[in-house]
């Protein structure tokens, strides 16, 4: 009974771990994303992609989250006949007007 406790604790303590390990890649890719967005303006998420060297879908994921959390914005434009969206980091003075209203 003791034996499959401390299995138990064990197997815990690694799950704990790893969980801790899957969100720190996730915040060093959306990081990653970021400063990319931030060296290259007005891409769109499939150029991105293609220059990163990732899949659409991981980008178009993590630009989500770069979107939610307010680092980035988008804007649509008509190109060639077709919707254009491109991706752009939000100024300083942006960020810091929100996380000054954040803070009252």
């Amino acid at each position: 009974m003791i034996v499959r406790k401390v299995f138990l604790v064990i197997k815990m303590n690694k799950l704990l771990k790893a969980n801790e390990r899957r969100e720190q890649l996730a915040t060093d890719t959306a990081y990653y994303l970021y400063k990319f967005i931030c060296r290259n303006r007005g891409l769109s998420g499939y150029e991105i992609a293609k220059n990163i060297n990732w899949t659409t879908g991981k980008v178009h994921h993590y630009l989500q989250i770069l979107l939610r959390d307010g680092l980035i914005h988008n804007s649509t434009a008509i190109v060639n006949g077709r919707a254009k969206k491109s991706y752009s980091p939000k100024s300083f003075k942006e960020l810091y007007k929100e996380w000054v209203i954040e803070d009252e």
